[in-house]
């Protein structure tokens, strides 16, 4: 009686060894450590999940997803579109797995004599933990006020920053992050062009309150940039002290391709490097255990329109199953992207090699254990 027990514990110490084992490897989110020390070389991966919506689905396009944290632990994820245009959310309550439409947050009526929304919003959480929303038109950026974890608006008076403050027409896409002593810098970018491709570039704002922003001076990247080239689209990741990793758009070929590049002080952007993802409208929302989701958009499409995708971004060259994983090269002089090489692949590889060898192992264990101990009942 004794040996089958024993017998059974083994079986169970082994399983769940070999178990926990392949659920360490086949849910490695990654986790970004906000103390790594910050490098222009620093590289990330993507690791696919799923669809959030696709515009073919509902009546008009969808595109542009934007991220926030609620209170409760959820996630509401704030999309333009809809049928005449404002912004829509999607509510997930176990990280991405389920994704609930919950309609418009702010239809085109509410904008009424406001100048039209040209899409590309950002939600940030205040210290009072209301929730500012900062939405995109063809004069300058406006924003909106929730009390209600994000849930109604109201508009705020005038403009956050206007085209003439922000010396750029068509701007898109002001997004802020909140430095360690309390001011916020935010990136900017020239709007997604139809018809016909303007070079576009990335530029930075510095506020006392999230509220009024001032223009800051020189061209972070992109045209005019010391990099050169054309993008757009910005979304800092803010990793502790100055150190702002941004992604965006690189526009100067289709489909256009997801980047990033990486600045101790924020603002001094000497590499970039591609993500190995097409699309654009990247965003990121960093989970109280530090897991990153990234969210973007593929892009127009004449048959499908837009789709809204997430999945994990990790820290780090190579990781998970090995897809979107970067190569350890920069841009030249001219901005063109850094090409993707197979490292991912192959260390995805090893690590599936390592589970099987493993399990071989476990198995050949507890096959001799059996032996021995009918050997000792026998």
């Amino acid at each position: 009686m004794r040996s089958r027990v024993t017998l059974l514990i083994l079986l169970t110490l082994l399983g769940g060894s070999v178990s926990t084992g392949l659920a360490g490897i086949s849910d490695a989110a990654g986790v970004f450590e906000s103390g790594t020390e910050c490098q222009d070389s620093d590289l990330f991966s993507f690791i696919p999940r799923a669809e959030v919506v696709n515009s073919s689905d509902h009546d008009g396009q969808l595109a542009d997803p934007s991220p926030l944290l609620l209170l409760n632990g959820s996630i509401r994820l704030y999309i333009f579109g809809g049928p005449n245009g404002g912004v829509m959310s999607w509510w997930s309550g176990d990280e991405g797995g389920k994704w609930q439409a919950e309609g418009a947050r702010i239809s085109p009526s509410d904008f009424q004599d406001l100048p039209k929304p040209n899409r590309h919003q950002r939600p940030i959480r205040l210290t009072n933990d209301s929730v500012r929303l900062i939405v995109g038109t063809g004069e300058g950026f406006i924003s909106f006020l929730s009390d209600d974890d994000g849930w109604s608006f109201t508009s705020e008076e005038g403009f956050r920053l206007s085209n003439a403050s922000g010396e750029m027409e068509q701007m898109a896409k002001l997004s802020p992050i909140q430095l360690k002593n309390g001011s916020w810098r935010s990136y900017y970018g020239n709007s997604a062009t139809h018809g016909g491709f303007t070079p576009a570039s990335i530029r930075s704002t510095w506020s006392p309150d999230s509220y009024n922003h001032t223009l800051e001076t020189g061209i972070l990247l992109g045209n005019g940039s010391a990099q050169g080239g054309s993008t757009r689209e910005p979304y800092p990741l803010s990793r502790g002290n100055d150190c702002v990793t941004i992604f965006h758009t690189l526009d100067a070929t289709i489909p256009t391709e997801i980047a990033y590049s990486t600045a101790a002080d924020g603002r001094t952007f000497n590499q970039t490097h591609e993500l190995g993802l097409n699309g654009s409208g990247s965003a990121v929302l960093v989970l109280p255990d530090q897991r990153m989701m990234f969210f973007h958009d593929t892009g127009p499409d004449t048959e499908t329109g837009n789709q809204v995708w997430w999945g994990w971004l990790t820290f780090g060259n190579g990781s998970g199953d090995g897809s979107g994983t970067v190569g350890d090269n920069d841009t030249d002089g001219g901005g063109n992207s850094a090409s993707v090489d197979g490292d991912g692949e192959e260390d995805g590889g090893q690590k599936r090699f390592v589970v099987i060898a493993l399990i071989v192992i476990a198995l050949v264990v507890i096959s001799t254990v059996v032996v021995i101990i009918k050997r000792r009942l026998g």
